[in-house]
């Protein structure tokens, strides 16, 4: 029988590393007592060629090859039991605690677990409680002494982790302890520049999120070349960012403010590859740093990156800026020009708001599009009715059969069908939902919000239970149904919906006032909806020519 063991690294839970079992007859031999843990002996002289002729030969030490039929029966359950796998596991490394192979399994196991819960559950106590156990067992595997550890296994699980490090805000310490085994043991094994690297930028980023500023520094001079301009681009970054930080937020005078300049003449891009190396290690700071309300760094972070022209400020972050538009996080109707349509929508609300709470009731779950996960915790608390944008069909009947005032009041209005990236659609966010801070990729739309359910407080909620707050809290928006608001969604901004109630609101894109004809053409004859997922509505906007680089 063929059988997958998969390895999961790099990149997410579904990413797989495969050693495929070939037909044929295992070796049944036994050198001692299986659980006798204390056992030394190992195969010798003809027991070696068993050894040396087993199919997982490359990802099984000598001890391990002890217990192999235990872990080939593990191994066979992964995909097929992962429960009983789990069990056996756990069952095989109370005797065996350092099996490298155990301990794989044991990873890959929770991981799969972890994975497999549904979002409000990984979200919660249980989600928690496994991601420390997958921390732990991370932890475990990074420990092992070099004779104890197959190389090629080892290496595939502190990918695989370090990759996991990212995803996760809030196991600081234990993401620095991890990675301090682990550099410590690429200087016993064989392992490829490329991937020390890669430890290497994790285990730096941890520190910084840890607030050592001055660790972060050190460790670049002591790990790096002896020439600035030898370092890799984001390590050079990120030594500059701390010194920022040391003059800004610990107020060290000793830093040179002229030296600073010329290092940002330097580290200012000059290419989208350099642009998306800034932005990458912006969204990876951008989580853990709130978490632990390291705000005085996030601030000085984005505040060094509008040095370098990567953002316009610390609150407009958008990776498509065009030159020369107002930047206001709010607008009023009449400032957007588009006020006459604006109070038509608002005069038809109610009509509007009946039209989509029966949409809703009845659109089959494969229309309905789910927020971002990287944005809610539970994706389920946030649905999307799309009616234009993401590559599909604009005002399709399936949907205007139910809402033909809404469909009719909108299918064609050019300043919303024409935006470039724009989307009109419903959004439905469920009781106790957070959408955590984030910006919209582009500064050439607007945004507007039609409110047509807005929660009623509950006896003992309060009334900013339900609300957008904008630049961290400088406009905070508590929506009232039938009253449009306007924003600029390259501005950061958050939705709480922390009241027993669900709310609705009707978005529609539209074009930025200050968008000249020629722009938008120019614009709608570059961008595309690329895909970017397996799901209906995984798709991002592209641009040929990016026109702040």
């Amino acid at each position: 029988m063929n059988w997958l063991i998969k390895f999961f690294y790099l990149t997410s839970y579904s990413a797989v590393l495969c050693f495929c079992k070939e037909e044929g007859v295992l070796p049944n031999s036994e050198y001692c007592s299986k659980d006798d843990i204390q056992c030394t002996e190992l195969p010798s002289s003809g027991k070696d060629n068993n050894y040396n002729q087993y199919k997982f030969q490359n990802i099984t030490t000598k001890e391990d090859y002890l217990i192999h039929e235990e872990l080939d029966i593990i191994n066979e359950l992964i995909t097929e039991g992962p429960v009983e796998a789990l069990e056996l596991t756990e069952a095989l490394l109370t005797n065996h605690p350092e099996s490298p192979r155990g301990l794989h399994y044991r990873l890959v196991l929770l991981a799969e677990k972890h994975k497999n819960l549904s979002e409000k559950r990984r979200e919660g106590v249980e989600g928690k409680d496994l991601v420390e156990q997958i921390f732990d067992a991370a932890a475990t595997i990074a420990e092992l002494d070099k004779d104890k550890l197959t190389e090629k296994l080892w290496i595939a699980d502190m990918k695989y982790v370090n990759q996991l490090i990212s995803q996760v805000p809030y196991m600081n310490e234990d993401a620095i302890y991890i990675m301090i085994q682990v550099m410590d043991k690429c200087r016993e094994i064989d392992v490829e520049p490329e991937t020390i690297q890669a430890f290497f930028s994790t285990f730096l980023k941890q520190i910084f999120i840890s607030g050592r500023i001055k660790k972060v520094q050190e460790l670049i001079e002591q790990n790096t070349p002896t020439s600035i301009e030898e370092i890799r681009y984001d390590f050079r970054f990120l030594d500059a960012l701390c010194k920022r930080i040391e003059r800004v937020v610990h107020n060290n005078e000793d830093i040179d403010i002229e030296s600073e300049k010329e290092v940002i003449k330097k580290l200012t891009p000059k290419s989208m590859e350099m642009k998306e190396t800034l932005y990458g290690i912006a969204a990876y700071f951008d989580r853990p740093l709130r978490h632990y309300g390291r705000y005085e760094l996030l601030n000085a972070m984005y505040d060094f990156l509008v040095d370098l022209n990567v953002y316009a400020s610390r609150y407009q972050r958008c990776g498509h800026q065009l030159p020369n538009l107002r930047g206001r996080p709010v607008w009023s109707l009449e400032e957007t020009g588009y006020q006459d349509k604006l109070q038509e929508l608002e005069a038809n609300w109610k009509t509007i708001r009946d039209e989509g709470l029966q949409l809703i009731n009845s659109t089959p779950q494969e229309n309905i599009t789910f927020g971002e996960k990287t944005l809610v915790g539970d994706r389920e608390q946030w649905k999307q009715f799309i009616y234009h944008g993401f590559n599909r069909e604009s005002f399709p009947e399936y949907m205007c059969k139910y809402t033909p005032v809404t469909c009719e009041l909108l299918k064609d209005y050019a300043p919303a069908i024409d935006v470039p990236m724009g989307t009109i659609k419903f959004s439905y966010i469920e009781a106790g939902a957070h959408i955590h801070p984030h910006t919209g990729g582009y500064n050439y739309r607007l945004r507007a919000h039609l409110p047509l359910v807005v929660p009623e407080m509950e006896p003992g909620e309060k009334s900013d239970m339900v609300k957008m707050v904008i630049n961290g809290g400088e406009h905070v928006i508590n929506w009232e149904e039938g009253k449009l608001i306007v924003f600029d969604d390259s501005f950061e901004h958050e939705v709480y919906n922390e009241s027993s109630k669900s709310r609705l609101i009707l978005i529609i894109d539209l074009v930025h006032p200050d968008l000249t004809q020629d722009q938008l053409n120019d614009l709608n004859s570059k961008l595309k909806w690329v895909k970017a997922g397996p799901g209906p509505n995984d798709f991002v906007g592209t641009i040929e020519v990016v026109y702040n680089v």
